[in-house]
C-alpha cells in the first residue's frame, strides 16, 4: 500500500520526462516548465509514455 503524506503538494508535469537526466536535469523541468521550487518538499510527478514498463517512484524534493 502507499501512503502518500497529506503535507505534500503533487503536482505532474505533463510532458514526458528522460528520467535519465538525473536530479540537475529534472529539477530544471520543474524551474522551468511548472514555474516551481525543485526543493520546495513538493512532490513532481512525470507523465510516462503508455508503452513504459518503467515504474515510477515518488519522491519528495526536500532538505528538511
Amino acid at each position: 500500500m502507499l501512503a502518500l503524506p497529506s503535507s505534500c503538494r503533487y503536482f505532474l508535469y505533463r510532458h514526458q520526462a528522460d528520467m535519465r537526466k538525473g536530479f540537475d536535469g529534472l529539477s530544471g523541468l520543474v524551474r522551468e516548465g511548472l514555474l516551481k521550487d525543485p526543493l520546495s518538499g513538493d512532490v513532481f510527478i512525470p507523465e510516462l509514455p503508455l508503452e513504459s514498463n518503467t515504474e515510477v517512484y515518488l519522491n519528495c524534493f526536500s532538505l528538511s
